[in-house]
């Protein structure tokens, strides 16, 4: 997150001798304290939650011990605007513009696997990449970053034809196809290899499309919303959480083998004998969020403020 300018003082806690507090960290500190005390909250309950890097806003202190954490420990990272303490965010600029669809304002005018891609990495790389491109409005004025390098890629694979003249398929919408079909009807993972190496052969010279599973499932991954693989018990009674139950080698209950050896390419391996595949919930909110067609379904219960009295949707019950 870009630093504020009139909150610059927060970074840096300590004074260039490296001994005492900055006299303008401190008075940061103490601005802090005069805001939230100012609250109704804190007039209310007489606490506050701690900002420090310790308690990150999970605990709540008095006044006192607040400003010594935070003079002892620091702001919590990215703690830029007091959100958890009466302070309002100012508003994300819309990213729809010229630079970031390109000749185009009309987010409708890119077809679905480029908006997948622009709605994946959120509107914060979007103003970036406004933030780089020169006065021509056309080169960027340094390479981009990690993070950048993939949008770019991501959006170059969502607009290649899938071979010259094809207008139906890219190469990304291709191997989300390809994928999909797979998981549709359980084609096993030698028969997708075989069938994309088919379809590669068959379809005119200098064709994008990937010939196995590997590269059609790296070439997708970038668009994040991933899943966990999570060693579990053959009978369902315990998991092996990382990194407590890293060195178990046998089910607690049980007391059967975590690991079976299989060879692989000559070798033998360790491979676990159960999985359970785990799918993160805060990154698919923050997609839901950061996604121009549903932001405003997520924001509706907060800007659509109802009478009490009435029904007007299911949680309401």
């Amino acid at each position: 997150m870009e630093i504020p300018e009139h909150r610059k003082k927060m970074v840096n806690r300590m004074g260039p001798n490296k001994r005492r507090v900055a006299d303008e960290y401190m008075a940061g500190v103490f601005e802090f304290a005069q805001f939230a005390c100012a609250q109704e909250k804190f007039k209310k309950e007489g606490k506050l939650r701690c900002p420090c890097k310790i308690c990150k806003c999970k605990k709540h202190q008095f006044v006192g011990d607040i400003t010594g954490h935070l003079c002892m420990k620091g702001f919590m990272d990215d703690y830029y605007y007091w959100t958890n303490h009466g302070e309002k965010r100012p508003p994300i600029p819309s990213v729809v513009s010229n630079n970031y669809y390109k000749c185009s304002g009309v987010r409708e005018d890119f077809n679905d696997f480029e908006q997948m891609v622009m709605d994946a990495v959120g509107p914060s790389l979007g103003t970036y990449i406004e933030q780089q491109i020169d006065d021509c409005g056309d080169q960027i004025r340094e390479d981009p970053n990690p993070k950048a390098r993939i949008f770019f890629d991501m959006l170059k694979a969502a607009q290649a034809p899938l071979y010259n003249g094809c207008e139906n398929y890219s190469e990304l919408s291709a191997a989300i196809q390809a994928l999909s079909i797979k998981s549709d009807f359980n084609i096993s993972k030698i028969c997708f290899n075989q069938w994309m190496y088919f379809m590669g052969k068959a379809l005119p010279n200098e064709n994008r499309m990937l010939d196995n599973f590997y590269r059609a499932k790296k070439s997708v991954e970038k668009l994040g919303l991933g899943c966990i693989k999570i060693h579990c018990c053959l009978h369902g009674c315990m998991i092996y959480y990382f990194p407590v139950d890293k060195n178990l080698r046998s089910y607690k209950i049980y007391g059967e083998d975590r690991y079976k050896s299989v060879i692989r390419n000559g070798k033998v391996r360790e491979v676990p004998l159960k999985n359970m595949w785990y799918f993160p919930l805060i990154p698919r909110l923050q997609r839901l969020y950061s996604s121009m067609q549903t932001a405003s379904q997520m924001r509706w219960h907060r800007e659509n403020i109802r009478d009490p009295s009435y029904l007007s949707h299911p949680s309401d019950g």
